[in-house]
């Protein structure tokens, strides 16, 4: 099913094998919710230090309103230097406590305020989601990000991708396992 999420039309099949798929290495992403001025000021730099690009999951209505969040100049300075540029909605609502109409603005017009950084990927806000956000959030985006925590394996379904979330509780023992556990097994984190 997930390979067939957005297809539609009639499929026929003569000779079909299927096998398990291994993964040569593991895979991680480091992503910035909100999109605050420190993801440019702090991150950014922190990042070039070490070869590293990261993503940026923006919150569209709070972009150039203050000095908190980041200006479109520096989410554009981070899109040029190689970072990707995620939705991550228009208000920052809890999409499940909303209207479908409103949920469907959310991932809508959060899309087409980024539309020059092609964002192809939605953060939800708090991690709230259920069946109709994530078939809604297919007609706009290739991948959901919710808020379980956990490792994707080579195949992950695309609109629950798992995370690690890193809090103020979090040590590096946590962080090094995480990486450990993703080596070991040639998982995404």
């Amino acid at each position: 099913v997930p390979a067939l999420i957005n297809a539609s039309g009639t499929a026929w099949f003569d000779d079909v094998t299927v096998a398990d798929f291994e993964p040569t290495q593991a895979a991680v992403t480091l992503m910035f919710d909100d999109g605050p001025a420190n993801t440019f000021t702090t991150a950014k730099p922190v990042m070039d230090t070490y070869g590293f690009k990261g993503v940026s999951a923006i919150i569209t209505s709070y972009t150039d309103q203050d000095t908190t969040y980041m200006t479109s100049a520096q989410i554009e300075a981070l899109y040029n230097s190689g970072w990707e540029i995620t939705s991550h909605s228009v208000n920052h609502a809890d999409m499940t406590t909303i209207t479908p109409a409103q949920a469907m603005t959310e991932l809508a017009a959060s899309k087409t305020a980024l539309a020059k950084w092609d964002p192809k990927h939605f953060a939800t806000p708090y991690g709230a989601y259920n069946a109709y956000i994530l078939g809604e959030g297919a007609k706009y985006y290739a991948s959901m990000r919710n808020f379980e925590q956990g490792s994707n394996p080579q195949g992950t379904f695309p609109y629950d991708v798992k995370v690690r979330g890193i809090t103020t509780l979090t040590t590096m023992a946590d962080i090094q396992n995480w990486l450990a556990e993703a080596q070991a097994e040639k998982r995404w984190v």
